[in-house]
């Protein structure tokens, strides 16, 4: 009969553990420098996580705004109070204030209902979870599909008057 050693395998939770602590640490020390994985979730007055902003990495603006970060290749992600999905947006980059709940760029930023009747994108947007209210300041393209309105399937561009 073969004895098999299980320290080693014991020893890869201390082993995660320690790299963790060491990340942290690293964070600690300097608390600008960038992290990778962020996942924010907002919940509902019910408690329930109907939002959540995301993205790759993560970098505190300053130390005086600790809630302020830069996030790269963000993402937020709307659902309907019975849970289905609702919104999808994405941006390359982007400021969350996660205490305000507000997202800024003055990059692009392309938001498409999960149903896929409606998608826009533009470049300049605040997206204010907290009041509802999405701004996209320039080179606003909005798509309607068929059936979205009860009307044949469209695409506009806004025209600035002069």
């Amino acid at each position: 009969m073969k004895r098999v050693s299980i320290a080693p395998l014991a020893a890869v939770p201390a082993l995660a553990a320690v790299t963790l602590l060491m990340a942290f640490r690293a964070l600690a020390q300097s608390p600008t420098a960038a992290a990778a994985g962020y996942s924010f979730p907002i919940r509902d007055k019910n408690g329930v996580v109907r939002t959540w902003f995301k993205g790759t990495a993560f970098k505190p603006v300053s130390l005086a705004q600790p809630t302020v970060v830069n996030v790269e290749q963000f993402r937020v992600e709307t659902a309907r109070e019975d849970g289905t999905p609702e919104l999808v947006g994405t941006a390359p980059q982007c400021t969350l204030d996660a205490a305000a709940k507000i997202a800024t760029s003055s990059g692009p930023l392309a938001v498409t209902q999960a149903d896929g009747q409606l998608s826009l994108s533009g470049e300049g947007f605040r997206w204010d979870h907290e009041s509802g209210r999405l701004t996209i300041s320039n080179k606003l393209h909005v798509t309607f599909r068929a059936g979205a309105l009860g009307a044949a399937s469209s695409t506009s561009t806004p025209t600035a008057k002069p």
